[in-house]
């Protein structure tokens, strides 16, 4: 508003739905992981990053897997035959924890990635529905406040100590 825009704020569940969303015109600016932005720009769609989102900082975590209190997950290896959610399957979300677990000595073939949003995810936790998930926050806060859950590991760190997480995004013609 200082600055003379005139702005209505939308949540969408991830960024393959908010990438959907401005290609079809729904909504003007979005914000989604590099990995989703350049799958759609391989794919002929008319997107453009706009300005850095998100800064993965090893020594401030915004993305962290997470378990029960009650887990006895101890190490990587010990992921093998469990379910990881994450807010979204085949945009680029499961490069994180999946070079994460293989850094550490995981199969990631052994290990189960379910589609869940961030808003159910802790309560999956605690009802153990899933055996980790994958959170940022807002929801990381909420979720460590209500739900019984613990922090276990960094899983961008797998990545890079620091590297661009998220991007703001639009179209060309916009």
């Amino acid at each position: 508003t200082r600055a003379g825009l005139n702005v209505d704020l939308q949540t969408i569940a991830n960024g393959a739905a908010i990438t959907a969303a401005v290609i079809g015109g729904t909504i003007d600016i979005g914000v989604a992981v590099p990995v989703t932005l350049a799958s759609a720009y391989l794919r002929g769609l008319p997107v453009v990053m706009i300005a850095a989102g998100a800064l993965s900082i090893a020594s401030v975590p915004n993305t962290r897997l997470c378990v029960p209190e009650t887990s006895t997950l101890k190490t990587a290896k010990d992921f093998e035959g469990k379910t990881i959610g994450i807010n979204a399957l085949g945009v680029g979300l499961e490069l994180a924890p999946f070079v994460w677990l293989t850094v550490n000595g995981a199969d990631k073939s052994k290990v189960k990635l379910v589609e869940i949003p961030f808003s159910e995810m802790g309560l999956a936790l605690e009802r153990h529905t899933i055996d980790a998930a994958v959170f940022t926050d807002p929801a990381l806060t909420l979720a460590a406040k209500q739900n019984h859950i613990k922090m276990f590991a960094n899983v961008n760190t797998a990545i890079a100590p620091t590297y661009v997480s998220s991007c703001w995004f639009s179209t060309r013609e916009f």
